[in-house]
């Protein structure tokens, strides 16, 4: 990641593949912890940094089609 796009402790993050949002709880020069919410409990993961990216905090979409 470069020197402007640096991931800091309170960033809303997703994987580059895409997934849930998380909130970085720590970061160091290769990795950084995440927490998110999985139907209420409190996940937590250490990943990669060049596995994530920043997100402006908008829950990712999903397209669905309502069969009737």
């Amino acid at each position: 990641m470069s020197e402007d796009t640096a991931l800091e402790v309170g960033d809303t993050v997703c994987l580059n593949s895409g997934g849930d949002l998380m909130t970085v709880i720590s970061v160091d020069e290769d990795s950084a912890t995440c927490k998110w919410l999985v139907r209420g409990a409190v996940k937590s993961h250490t990943f990669p940094v060049k596995a994530l990216k920043k997100s402006d905090g908008t829950p990712p979409t999903v397209p669905f089609v309502i069969e009737r």
